[in-house]
């Protein structure tokens, strides 16, 4: 049997841990519309029809490796089966076809976990459908979980930006597996650090924790640990004694212990004091923000500070049980110095838009678990806190350029980030992989052209060419060329440059004893690709290329 636990959608995007998280969003299928992630995140999700398959969108770097986890018949699993999802889960190449990681459920309460090492960097799938595809519907639910690794050493530590719960299914996988995590601090905040393992099931713990915090020189600042002695989930609080970047480290008790069922929560916040129960020891935030976590204990009362500078109209909204299978039946409230501004509780989660004075505000969540056999860690939640700074119409969770005016929401790349704000517009990059936000490269500064396209140009009738798409390209050039009797000569020239979609409609014909040939080129931000190669392997030519 998997795991029974509680569960949480968290999925970033542009930056680390620090704009949009959120629930799946329709439509994901196919692969061209796959919604794109940035893990470490946890989505929720149903195959919410017969037949539906829900893609997701990841870059990998070379060597990097990607955990997939799904949450589906052992989640919250009694007697029976916590879903109606018998699911089938996909690591895909680039293409959106070729498998290169699958497992499936086994069992009443089985759920499927696979894992991939990228050969070479780009975009990679992921896609989950249920095993039978004739079914499907709102009990069809799941929690699907990604990690990237390595993320075993100081160096390769994954970024955080805190308060936020990253995944709600971390593994530690394989036995001996270490966890590091970054955030940047100041000298007299306080970093809070809980871990929730053991308490989904006391008597077997999924894992027994410890957990360290590191100050910037990497010497132990504090530690925490299950133990015999003391069988408790590790919890840490340590005021920061100089600015700078503290590293979080999270490993199994026994270092022989690890796998698919070896999982973990973990929450984060950063503030000025030891809680952040009340408006004046709010967490600070700047919106246009995301947030997550946990209404634990069920007394907890979750603040989050922020400043206006001028009145202006600003929206919470609270994403809990309505499609992230969260237990928190929750109130959401705007807070002034002067008192409470405003209210809403309404189900099945609460939404407030209300205009708001300058100055120092706040937002809080509280709230009851509520179900069968809950515990307070179920009451998880993600918190969207925008005032449509960039004047463009569009907020949280919506905006793909929260902090850029960007009304149409373009994004030419698909990978969540509007063209706007996107640092490199023509290349899939969700996390933007600037260096001083903790990335490992950037993709842009080796931009170049995408690679063949149109491998399989064929024509459907007399009339119609088509080939595959390509998730790479933006647009496509269509070549045409006429073959004559004698030597072979590549003469072609541009027919049609900038096709949006794969596929055009050629019209005529050559005269007798000739015939046509046709190419197509993938182009980008970046230029033109290539046209491919001869059967000799030499590259063709492309002496005029489109405009």
């Amino acid at each position: 049997m998997r795991r029974l636990a509680c569960g949480l959608l968290l999925a970033g995007i542009a930056f680390p841990a620090v704009a949009d998280l959120r629930r799946e969003i329709e439509p994901n299928d196919p692969a061209g519309a796959a919604q794109p992630l940035l893990p470490p995140a946890s989505v929720g999700g149903a195959i919410s029809a017969p037949g539906d398959v829900d893609f997701y969108a990841v870059r990998l770097e070379a060597g990097q490796t990607l955990e997939a986890d799904i949450l589906a018949r052992g989640f919250r699993a009694g007697a029976a089966p916590g879903s109606s999802l018998s699911a089938v889960l996909q690591i895909l190449d680039s293409d959106g076809t070729t498998i290169l990681a699958q497992d499936q459920s086994q069992g009443e309460f089985d759920d499927p976990t696979a894992a991939f090492q990228a050969p070479h960097a780009g975009r990679y799938y992921v896609s989950v459908r249920n095993l039978d595809p004739s079914v499907g519907g709102p009990a069809f639910l799941y929690l699907l979980s990604l990690e990237i690794g390595p993320n075993d050493t100081f160096d390769t530590a994954v970024p955080l930006l805190p308060p936020v719960l990253p995944s709600i299914d971390a593994l530690i996988d394989p036995p001996g597996d270490l966890d590091y995590y970054r955030l940047s601090g100041k000298a007299g905040d306080v970093l809070t650090v809980d871990i929730d393992s053991a308490v989904f099931n006391p008597v077997q713990p999924a894992a027994k924790i410890v957990l360290t915090i590191f100050d910037p020189s990497r010497a132990i600042l504090a530690q925490d640990a299950y133990t015999a002695s003391d069988p408790e989930d590790p919890f840490l609080q340590a005021t920061l004694p100089v600015d700078g970047t503290y590293t979080i480290l999270v490993r199994e008790l026994r270092g022989f212990v690890g796998g698919a069922n070896t999982f973990y929560q973990m929450s984060v916040s950063l503030g000025p004091a030891t809680d952040d129960d009340t408006f004046a020891t709010g967490a600070p935030v700047l919106p246009p923000r995301a947030v997550s976590g946990v209404v634990s204990p069920s007394t907890d009362i979750d603040h989050f500070r922020f400043f206006l500078p001028a009145s202006t109209l600003v929206r919470a909204d609270l994403d809990a049980r309505q499609g992230l299978a969260s237990l928190l039946e929750g109130t959401l409230r705007f807070h002034g110095p002067g008192g409470v501004l405003g209210t809403d509780a309404s189900m099945p989660d609460p939404f407030l838009a209300l205009p708001l004075p300058a100055g120092d505000l706040s937002a809080s969540i509280e709230g009851t678990c509520t179900g069968a056999g809950c515990v307070a860690e179920d009451s998880y939640y993600v918190l969207y806190l925008d005032g449509d700074s960039d004047g463009d119409g569009w907020y949280l969770p919506g905006d793909n350029c929260p902090a850029a005016y960007n009304p149409s929401q373009t994004d030419g790349d698909g990978d969540g980030v509007g063209d706007a704000c996107d640092g490199c517009p023509s290349v899939f990059n969700p996390d933007q992989l600037a260096p001083s936000l903790g990335g490992t490269g950037n993709p842009c500064a080796a931009c170049g052209p995408p690679p063949e396209v149109a491998t399989d140009l064929v024509f459907l009738d007399g009339n119609t060419l088509s080939w595959s798409p390509s998730p790479d390209v933006n647009s496509y050039d269509l070549y045409i060329g006429l073959i004559v009797g004698g030597p072979w000569n590549f003469n072609h020239s541009c027919l049609t440059p900038g096709l949006p979609s794969p596929g055009a409609t050629v019209e005529g014909s050559p005269w007798a004893g000739n015939a046509w040939y046709y190419l197509v080129s993938g182009k980008t931000l970046c230029g033109e690709g290539t046209l491919g190669s001869t059967s000799a392997g030499a590259p063709r030519p492309n002496a005029a290329p489109c405009p």
